[in-house]
C-alpha cells in the first residue's frame, strides 16, 4: 500500500466527445507535472501492461479515444513504480461511459457513475498552500464534476496477497486515521444509492456541482457557513477546502480534525446516506479470518466527523 494525496472527479456519465478530450487534457497535463515518473500504461482492450517512458510511447488516448461511439465504456490507466504491479503514488485512472438511469428511482438515484482517479506523492505537501487548490479548481473547470473529493488515500499494489488481509487491514488503517479516505476501482459503479447520491464524508476538498449547491441553499449560504474556511467557484460548482493542508488525524480519546468536522456539518445534508459498504470486519473461518462487509462500520466510518460519533475500537 502507498499512501497518496489523490483526487477523486465523479461524473453523471463520460460519454461526449467534448468530455473525453477534456480527459486527454488532464492526461497530459498531469504527465507534465510528473515529469517522466509515468512508466506503465494499459492497453485499453485487453488491460495489459504496457512499460513507456512518455505518453506518446504507446497508444495515446488521443489515437482512439475521441472517435469512440457515446455509447461506448471505456477506461484508461498511467501510472509509476519499478514493477507494473507496484502500489504507485503516481496515478492517474478514468473510467468513463454514458450516462445511466436510476435502477430504483423510488429510493434515489441509483447510478453508475464514471470516475476520474488521480494521485500525487507525499512530497507534494512540500508545494505551498496555494497549489493545490489551483490546480484542482482548474481541473474542476476543465471537466466539471457531479461531485468529488481530494485529500489522503492510497494506492494498494496488484499481487498475490490475500485479500481478506488487505480488506481488514486498509478497514483498521481507515479507522485509526479519521483524515484517511479510500478509492476503491469500481466504488461509482454500485446501484441502488451509494455515490450518485452524493459525496459519502467530509474531506480536505469536497467538490459540488450545481444540484448540490442548491440541494444546499445556494451559494451564498455556503460561503456564510465556511468561514474561515476555503470556498472557491469554478465553473459548474464549488470547491470547499477544509485547511491549508490534508491531514491525517488520530483515532484516540480526544481526537479532532476540527476543519473536517466544520466541512462534514455543512455537507451532511447531502451527504450519501446508502453507500455500498466498504469498511470490513473480521470472521473466524476454518483456515484462518475472512473479512465480511459491516454495513454499520460504513456508517459508523461515514459519520466519523459528526459531534455524536463513535468510533468503535477496532
Amino acid at each position: 500500500m502507498q499512501l497518496s494525496i489523490s483526487l477523486s472527479f465523479y461524473y453523471d456519465g463520460l460519454e461526449s466527445r467534448e468530455a473525453r478530450e477534456a480527459v486527454i487534457a488532464l492526461l497530459e497535463e498531469y504527465a507534465a507535472e510528473m515529469r517522466g515518473r509515468i512508466r506503465w500504461t494499459t492497453n485499453p482492450r485487453t488491460d495489459r501492461y504496457k512499460k513507456i517512458q512518455d505518453l506518446r510511447d504507446y497508444l495515446h488516448p488521443e489515437e482512439w479515444l475521441p472517435e469512440l461511439h457515446p455509447l461506448d465504456s471505456w477506461g484508461l490507466l498511467y501510472k509509476g513504480g519499478e514493477k507494473a504491479g507496484d502500489a504507485s503514488d503516481v496515478l492517474f485512472e478514468v473510467y468513463g461511459g454514458p450516462a445511466d438511469t436510476p435502477s430504483h428511482p423510488e429510493e434515489s438515484d441509483g447510478r453508475s457513475l464514471s470516475s476520474v482517479y488521480i494521485h500525487f506523492p507525499v512530497t507534494y505537501m512540500e508545494k505551498p498552500p496555494s497549489f493545490f487548490p489551483a490546480l484542482f479548481s482548474k481541473w474542476a473547470a476543465m471537466l466539471p464534476p457531479y461531485h468529488g473529493r481530494a485529500g489522503f488515500s492510497y494506492v494498494v499494489a496488484d499481487g498475490w496477497f490475500s485479500y481478506d488481509e488487505i480488506q481488514l487491514t486498509e478497514t483498521q488503517l481507515l479507522f485509526s486515521h479519521p483524515g484517511l479516505n479510500y478509492t476503491p476501482v469500481g466504488e461509482e459503479h454500485y446501484h441502488g444509492g451509494g455515490l450518485s447520491d452524493g459525496p459519502k464524508c467530509a474531506d480536505w476538498m469536497i467538490f459540488l456541482s450545481e444540484k448540490f449547491v442548491n440541494a444546499l441553499g445556494g451559494q451564498n449560504r455556503i460561503q456564510a457557513a465556511m468561514p474561515p474556511r476555503t470556498v472557491i467557484e469554478y465553473p459548474g460548482g464549488l470547491l470547499l477546502q477544509a485547511g491549508e493542508y490534508p491531514q491525517l488525524g488520530e483515532a484516540r480519546p480526544g481526537w479532532t480534525l476540527p476543519e473536517y468536522q466544520h466541512l462534514a456539518a455543512v455537507i451532511e445534508p447531502v451527504r450519501a446516506k446508502n453507500l455500498h459498504p466498504y469498511m470490513y470486519e473480521p470472521q473466524e473461518k476454518k483456515f484462518g479470518v475472512e473479512a465480511v462487509c459491516s454495513r454499520a462500520m460504513m456508517e459508523s466510518w461515514c459519520t466519523r466527523f459528526a459531534p455524536d460519533a463513535i468510533y468503535p475500537n477496532y
